[in-house]
């Protein structure tokens, strides 16, 4: 127990001669080992982000998956409008949502084995001490942009889940304020609840369904007696 001790002050003792905290980490790796090290911790810190955001978005998609909500790039235009609320196109969504996520997986794979030669051409140019903290230094510089991307998925997937899954349970009474002497019916209340675009119609109109509407309507007149 004292010996693992005194090999980890020691440990530390040499990192901190190696490595002084008042110097910049990649200064350092230029002075020492000169232009071409430096490029390839580059390299490295440059794949192993692309890694790990390759990560993040496959767990993105795979939430969105999970939770039936779609994310914004796979929404695409139609020529007839009505059809964007059809089960087709939601079915369409969702095959076009898992081949995204398969195709992120399958790029996780390539990624993968970019870093690993980084990490294989790497080794062989430095000391393994230097090896093992260029490796801590990176996992900590990926770290901190992992941080920051896990919070920006949260809050596009709490945004998904808040327009595309309204919550039903909200009370209407307590959402509408009547300002006016008119007592408004259950219904009413409940209409307006859902907003000012609500039952509003297309502004592209049917007008081969208007006209066969017209129609019928003037047969059944025809066939009623007046």
């Amino acid at each position: 127990m004292l010996f693992s001790k005194v090999l980890a002050v020691v440990f530390l003792f040499i990192v901190k001669l190696r490595w002084p905290i008042n110097l910049s980490f990649f200064a350092i790796l230029k002075q020492r080992y000169g232009h071409i090290v430096l490029l390839k911790v580059r390299e490295l810190e440059k794949v192993c982000k692309k890694h790990e955001k390759i990560k993040l978005d496959i767990i993105y998609l795979e939430d969105c998956l999970a939770n039936n909500v779609i994310p914004k790039f796979l929404f695409f235009k139609l020529s007839n409008n009505r059809l964007r609320n059809s089960k087709v196109y939601s079915d369409i969504q969702i095959r076009l949502l898992r081949e995204e996520i398969n195709h992120h997986k399958k790029d996780l794979f390539n990624q993968n084995s970019k870093v690993e030669k980084v990490l294989y051409e790497l080794k062989s140019l430095v000391t393994w001490l230097d090896y093992k903290l260029i490796l801590s230094k990176i996992t900590d510089i990926c770290n901190k942009d992992k941080s920051k991307e896990k919070g920006i998925h949260q809050k596009k997937l709490k945004n998904l889940i808040e327009k595309q899954k309204p919550n039903k349970s909200l009370d209407p009474e307590k959402l509408i304020i009547n300002l006016s002497r008119r007592q408004l019916t259950k219904h009413q209340t409940s209409a307006l609840s859902k907003g000012l675009r609500y039952g509003l119609p297309p502004r592209n109109a049917d007008t081969l369904e208007i006209y066969a509407k017209f129609e019928q309507f003037f047969s059944d007149i025809q066939r009623e007696q007046i």
